[in-house]
């Protein structure tokens, strides 16, 4: 169940015409080492990537969550990969596309609503140049 609403965030992503148009990769998060994780969101990035997080039951029904991380090249300062320069998007560029993407949406027989978001604040992310946002569905 969570592989089958996983794939239905991904194709959501994927198949929204803005998404397809501005975002380099949209993907599962990579099953790699922390360094080479880091070397990849910067290869990728702009990039989405959707992670299944914790599921509650609730009256025998399954409430999952999903993350969906945000990241961006922050060649022109942390200020410029939050807000984008004109040129670049910024990470509050894929916010909004994402949201476009999914929130309101039924998608693999589930709702899907935003419920909160956060900025990564990782030495690792800002010594590789990148910027990222953590998005919960």
């Amino acid at each position: 169940m969570l592989a089958s609403l996983e794939n239905a965030l991904l194709q959501a992503l994927k198949n929204h015409r803005d998404v397809k148009r501005l975002v380099n990769a949209v993907s599962t998060l990579p099953q790699v080492q922390l360094n080479d994780l880091v070397k990849r969101y910067a290869f990728d990035a702009p990039a989405l990537y959707v992670v299944p997080g914790r599921f509650v039951v609730r009256d025998d029904c399954m409430v999952p969550t999903f993350t969906v991380a945000a990241v961006v090249r922050n060649a022109a300062g942390h200020e410029a990969a939050r807000k984008g320069d004109g040129i670049a998007l910024g990470v509050d560029h894929l916010l909004i596309l994402a949201v476009r993407a999914l929130n309101g949406h039924r998608l693999g027989n589930c709702s899907w609503r935003m419920t909160a978001g956060a900025m990564v604040d990782d030495d690792l992310f800002f010594a590789a140049g990148l910027t990222a946002l953590e998005m919960t569905f």
